[in-house]
């Protein structure tokens, strides 16, 4: 019925369907309504991580043959969990099956092992792709940022630049936050230099990461002229201005900033 009516496009209906046929362990049935890897995807676009990996878990005891796509999803999603162990087995499902460690999958294994700390095991596995996509960089950058490794994440970024390889807006966020944990105005203003100059100074999540770096830094002229560029100001724009010039010791404009948020109708929460 649900299907005739059209309703099982309803990605709550989706869910509740294929969590009724999980917990009845039907997933023979699952996977003729929807498919393996459809399944996985469902979950994990509807921000289902933890039954996205678990329905993986169940189905390789079954002989699952997983594809690429499937691979990625659930990698994905291992990272998001903090599952090392379940993305430790697909790697070494992706090895004994003879798959290729293409772009897609060498990323997804870097991420994956980034967000769960094995930076060994991401460095390993992008050391030994032959091509290494901007995504792949990107992944190996954003996972030594993340651990609080930002002198490492900014070398990565150098050794980027001298490959060849253009940065995009998801680089330079994470190489700006990596600048901002460490101190490193210089290079923060090569970023905006490399932002304004490639167009990648528009993006919004740029110019975000630009305003925290500067204020971290105590660079606040700087930090006023990106935040006038910026016309969708929220909280956290806010947020890290009042930080940087609280940092700076500069009480009378906290209330002068203060006072333009208050005129902006923002309403204050406990942190500012």
């Amino acid at each position: 019925m649900v299907f005739r009516s059209g309703l099982g496009l309803d990605c709550h209906v989706r869910h509740s369907l294929l969590t009724m046929y999980a917990r009845c362990g039907e997933l023979g049935c699952a996977r003729k309504r929807f498919g393996v890897v459809p399944m996985i995807s469902s979950y994990s676009k509807m921000g289902f991580a933890k039954e996205a990996v678990e329905l993986f878990g169940r189905m390789k005891g079954e002989g699952l043959e997983a594809n690429e796509m499937g691979l990625v999803t659930v990698l994905g999603e291992c990272g998001s969990l903090g599952d090392l162990g379940l993305g430790s087995w697909i790697e070494e499902f992706v090895l004994e099956s003879k798959m290729e460690v293409n772009s897609y999958i060498g990323s997804a294994l870097i991420n994956m092992y980034g967000k769960c700390g094995d930076l060994l095991s991401a460095r390993r596995v992008f050391d030994g792709m032959v091509n290494k996509p901007v995504v792949a960089w990107n992944a190996i950058i954003a996972g030594y940022a993340q651990n609080g490794l930002s002198d490492e994440a900014i070398s990565l970024f150098d050794a980027m630049k001298e490959a060849g390889q253009d940065p995009n807006e998801i680089t330079l966020v994470e190489v700006l936050s990596a600048c901002a944990s460490i101190g490193a105005l210089d290079l923060g203003k090569l970023g905006h230099a490399m932002a304004l100059g490639s167009g990648l100074g528009l993006d919004c999540h740029v110019k975000h990461s630009l305003i925290t770096m500067y204020a971290r830094c105590g660079e606040l002229g700087c930090t006023g002229e990106v935040l006038d560029e910026i016309s969708g100001r929220n909280l956290v724009l806010w947020n890290s201005m009042i930080s940087g010039y609280l940092k700076m010791g500069l009480a009378k404009e906290v209330v002068v900033l203060f006072g333009s948020m208050r005129g902006e109708r923002f309403e204050v929460n406990k942190r500012v």
